[in-house]
Order: C-alpha cells, then structure tokens, then sequence
C-alpha cells in the first residue's frame, strides 16, 4: 500500500516539474524571441519569390506553440492522475483504518 503513496507523490511531483519546465520554456521564449527563430530548421525553405512564403515563417510559431501545448496539458494530466491515484489511497488507507476498530 505505501507503494502506491510513493507512486503517487512520485507521479504529482513528476507533473508539477514539467508544468515548471514548461512555464519556463514559454518565459523565456518571450524574454527572448530569437529562440523561436530555431524552429524554422523544421520547415523547408522556399524562396522569398514564392507564393505563401510568409506563411513558412509562421508555420515555425506554431509548431512552437503547439509544443508548448501538448507538453502542459500532457503534464496537468500527469498531476491529476497523480492526485488521482493518491484520493484512492487515502480511501482506501481510511477504510482499512475502519475496519480494524
């Protein structure tokens, strides 16, 4: 049983310590923006010529932004089924506690 409290605690503070690294990668992607300039690697580049080349331009902020995304909301999951898991320890720990009186 005290696995699973060890578990849980190891999940939540796993979750909370991506939320931080994520907060702390959009901070500083808006302190300095060059950083996002980086993500233009991914994109093929086209000529200035080129119908839509702007777009290519953003295109590099989006995927950016969408990391971000999917990396908060996959950590805010990992905090709830961590919280999650440990309301069914304490049930559970509170309805063997019953039990023994």
């Amino acid at each position: 049983m005290e696995k699973l409290a060890i578990f849980s605690l190891t999940v939540i503070l796993l979750g909370i310590f991506l939320l931080g690294f994520t907060f702390y990668l959009a901070y500083s992607a808006f302190t300095s923006p060059e950083i996002l300039t980086k993500f233009n690697i991914l994109i093929p580049s086209i000529g200035a010529t080129q119908p839509f080349s702007q777009f290519t331009v953003l295109i590099g902020y989006v995927v950016a932004f969408l990391l971000l995304w999917v990396m908060g909301s996959i950590a805010g999951k990992m905090v709830k089924y961590g919280i999650d898991i440990h309301k069914v320890f304490s049930k559970r720990r509170r309805e063997k506690e019953e039990k023994k009186e």
